[in-house]
């Protein structure tokens, strides 16, 4: 049980770690002008999200929303949007991990983990004894 949650952690830690590499990919993109081809072809999405979920929302707790201007701008819906995509992943592959009969996928990758805790506890400063003070 305590593998499993184990990799239950890592699991999540992977997810944000992905999240954070994709907003900051996208900063990137975006301040050399790169993205702006992706960005036209989300814009139609988060206008939808915006127009039927956010707007409505922001209207009720009484903020002025009208025109080109949305309560949320559009590159913060598509994040949300695959921060929940990310979300739903995890939680579908949370199911299919057992603890008493491990896929050879799982196996794997419980492998892969193990040689990369070991790797990050070898080189930690305090398995080697220098700790800096």
């Amino acid at each position: 049980m305590i593998r499993f949650l184990f990799l239950d952690l890592l699991a999540a830690v992977a997810g944000f770690a992905v999240f954070l590499c994709s907003v900051f990919v996208e900063g990137i993109l975006e301040a050399f002008g790169s993205s702006q081809d992706s960005y036209a072809r989300a814009k139609p999405v988060a206008n939808l999200i915006n127009q039927y979920l956010f707007d409505p929302a922001a209207r009720a707790l009484g903020y002025h929303v009208g025109g080109e201007h949305h309560a949320v701008p559009a590159h913060i819906v598509m994040i949300l949007l695959i921060s929940l995509g990310l979300i739903v992943f995890s939680l579908w592959l949370r199911r299919r991990l057992d603890v008493e009969n491990p896929s050879r996928a799982q196996h794997l990758v419980e492998v892969f983990l193990d040689a990369l805790q070991g790797l990050m506890q070898g080189s930690s400063a305090r398995s080697t004894g220098r700790i800096c003070r």
